[in-house]
């Protein structure tokens, strides 16, 4: 649920974008291990079920890794679709702004 909250999040602030768009499924998401083990451990540090408060990071995790070795080979041709994309719609940009540039108010070219 997370990853499709970031691609469409990123999708919508970083259109033309493709990279950060594959970034934010993976960096929006997997820090589980890494801040919350460490924030379970503070917060219940003499609790008895310490073990059983961090089994659901510890099972997520390695799912996040199986999910992230699916997704990845079919994002790498996705991106570089979308920069060739997002190229193409770039140069059609510059060309109609070049030709507004060239006429003046009423039309006439310059």
């Amino acid at each position: 649920l997370l990853m499709v909250l970031a691609w469409y999040t990123f999708r919508y602030l970083y259109k033309d974008y493709p990279q950060l768009r594959v970034f934010a499924i993976f960096g929006c998401t997997q820090k589980t291990i890494s801040l919350g083990v460490p924030l379970i451990q503070a917060l219940y540090e003499n609790n008895t079920g310490l073990a059983l408060f961090t089994l659901p990071i510890l099972i997520w995790h390695p799912v996040e890794l199986i999910l992230g070795s699916l997704t990845a080979p079919k994002l790498a041709p996705w991106t570089k679709m979308e920069k060739k994309r997002v190229k193409l719609k770039n140069r059609r940009r510059s060309t109609i702004s070049s030709t507004v540039h060239r006429l003046d108010a009423e039309g006439n070219e310059v």
